[in-house]
């Protein structure tokens, strides 16, 4: 995995900056699936290993990843038991195939779930029953998947959810419960909330300021547009924000423009010189297969 995931975010399985500046020190696994095609026999009694042997605090894997009418998907979690990886070491990706009693084993077990709601709706037409899931009370988080189908980010991701659980979910969640979702539950899944999830003394400084009506904050994160992050820091050091923000930390800076609204890049906290030029090079690899580098944001219609 090259240099190029460090950067203006943490990259938690493989660039954290928990354990030393370098790359692949994480604690975490991550497998596409448990079924012949994703994974090999070797590398789930390898991942189990890791697991028993405490080399890792968390496996990520993508499970039921489609209808519950697709019999591959729903038969993708007794394929996880049977490997012996289903655990309160195990988040669960999608598990969008997912019946109740499914729901009720992950709880018994302790394992996670990570909810991608937008890639589920794109991909399948629905997604995975949360209100199940929550009321068998599984520990669920929010995550954009990836993102041909899902969203660019996580705000853009936390935005869709908000949408669909007034629209489809009868406001199941509250405006809190779907910003701990992408921030202090993710953190305690991870075996991270020693380090980051929350805002209190001795955790790295990870934090953003948006706009918006401070009497309900947690509403205004769920309408905010990205013109609206005025200030992100990751680990007290400010990488980006509105210039009136950024200029006080008296750091050098340079222009972006997100959704037709300028704001700053703290250049001195990119690793591979300044956004301009690696936004250029890549440009120019790409132009080689006729490919165009997608935008960073998603911009309101």
């Amino acid at each position: 995995m090259p240099d190029c995931v460090a950067g203006l975010a943490r990259n938690l399985d493989w660039a954290s900056g928990f354990y030393g500046s370098g790359i692949g020190n994480e604690r975490i696994e991550n497998l596409l699936g448990v079924t012949p095609g994703d994974s090999t026999q070797s590398e789930l009694l390898s991942v189990a290993g890791e697991i028993a042997n405490k080399k890792i605090d968390l496996l990520l894997v993508h499970v039921a990843e489609g209808s519950p009418d697709d019999t591959e998907s729903t038969v993708e979690f007794r394929a996880l038991k049977g490997a012996g990886l289903l655990g309160d070491h195990t988040a669960i990706i999608h598990g969008a195939a997912f019946a109740s009693d499914d729901f009720n084993q992950m709880r018994t077990a302790g394992a996670a779930l990570i909810w991608s709601p937008r890639s589920n709706l794109d991909l399948y037409g629905s997604t995975t029953n949360v209100a199940s899931a929550f009321r068998q009370g599984v520990t669920i988080a929010i995550a954009p998947d990836w993102s041909p189908t899902g969203s660019k980010n996580m705000l853009g991701e936390l935005q869709f959810a908000s949408r669909l659980n007034h629209e489809q979910l009868s406001g199941l969640f509250s405006d809190r419960e779907l910003f701990e979702m992408a921030t202090a539950i993710p953190a305690r899944i991870a075996r991270i909330d020693d380090k980051v999830g929350s805002l209190k003394p001795g955790l790295f400084a990870d934090l953003f300021v948006v706009a918006g009506d401070p009497s309900d904050p947690f509403a205004a994160l769920a309408k905010a547009r990205p013109g609206d992050i005025q200030l992100v820091l990751v680990g007290g050091t400010p990488v980006y924000g509105a210039e009136k923000l950024l200029s006080q930390f008296k750091v050098r800076t340079e222009t972006l423009e997100v959704c037709n609204t300028r704001m700053m890049l703290n250049s001195a906290a990119l690793p591979a010189g300044r956004f301009s030029d690696v936004e250029n090079r890549l440009k120019s690899a790409l132009n080689k297969y006729k490919l165009e580098l997608a935008s960073l944001e998603e911009c309101p219609q």
